[in-house]
């Protein structure tokens, strides 16, 4: 459940679903840029005043500085730790099966220093 204070009216949304999607850029046959993209649906839990679309627009995008908050600092823990537990490389590896078997040996270390484009998008229903 994320919560947020939108002009006086503090509202809580329950996260119905997440879907993560990752691709990597390489430079020649080594990976430049991992690219992440999470997509995160919720629903109206809890609120004073029912918010209006203008209202939830706004509520999406604090939102999603929250999620973006908290996945880049999970992914600073793990890159820190030189562990992609969450498989990222091997699922953006499948676009360029080449490249990625000449990286796979290696992806901790290249996780640990290969720069991450995040994206999020969240999508509130009421």
């Amino acid at each position: 459940v994320l919560e947020a204070e939108l002009a006086e009216n503090r509202v809580s949304v329950k996260i119905t679903s997440a879907c993560t999607k990752s691709g990597l850029v390489f430079r020649g046959d080594a990976p430049a840029v991992l690219k992440l993209t999470c997509e995160v649906e919720g629903r109206l839990s809890e609120y004073r005043r029912r918010p209006g679309r203008r209202e939830l627009e706004g509520l999406e995008s604090i939102l999603a500085e929250q999620e973006r908050a908290r996945l880049e600092a999970a992914l600073e823990q793990l890159k820190g730790l030189r562990a992609d537990c969450t498989g990222l490389g091997p699922k953006a590896g499948m676009a360029y099966p080449a490249k990625w078997q000449r990286v796979r040996e290696d992806w901790p270390a290249w996780f640990a220093q290969v720069p991450v484009e995040l994206q999020v998008q969240v999508r509130i229903f009421d």
